[in-house]
């Protein structure tokens, strides 16, 4: 008998999560990329392949919460995906290229370029604790839509 939808749904969701996170079972957790990297490659197999496809759509490739290092060097914390394009979330900058701390709201317009703000790319997922960032203390502090900025706009 096949699972239920909703189960399919849930299955998937926990797994990740646990991974995540860490359970009682399972004490190191991962980071959200990691643990998608390892869902695409064997959670076909275990997982319901439209779910999955549909999970990944909905997290994006750097699901909301993940802290990462823009291609000039400053810190963000995704904060909302990008349905056009999941490498280029919407991020809040943190730390800006020399280590200082900021707030500005960005949306990722792409390129890699170190010298143009309409180029600005995700390079590399860092670890919050390693980085010593409590992600529940900026997740409820996204400036307001004035605020708001896209990559390449004058600042």
């Amino acid at each position: 008998r096949t699972l239920h939808l909703f189960s399919r749904i849930i299955a998937l969701c926990d797994a990740f999560d646990a991974m995540t996170s860490g359970r009682v079972y399972q004490k190191e957790r991962i980071s959200p990329e990691e643990a998608m990297r390892r869902l695409l490659h064997k959670g076909r197999e275990w997982y319901d392949p439209v779910v999955l496809k549909a999970f990944v759509h909905v997290l994006g490739v750097f699901p909301v919460g993940t802290v990462v290092r823009l291609s000039d060097g400053s810190v963000a914390i995704v904060i909302r995906n990008n349905a056009d394009d999941l490498f280029l979330p919407e991020v809040l900058i943190i730390r800006d290229a020399e280590g200082e701390p900021c707030h500005r709201l960005l949306k990722l317009q792409g390129g890699g370029s170190q010298t143009d703000a309409a180029d600005l790319c995700i390079d590399e997922i860092l670890d919050p604790d390693d980085e010593h960032i409590t992600i529940g203390d900026y997740i409820g502090q996204v400036p307001n839509n004035e605020e708001q900025e896209t990559a390449g706009s004058p600042q």
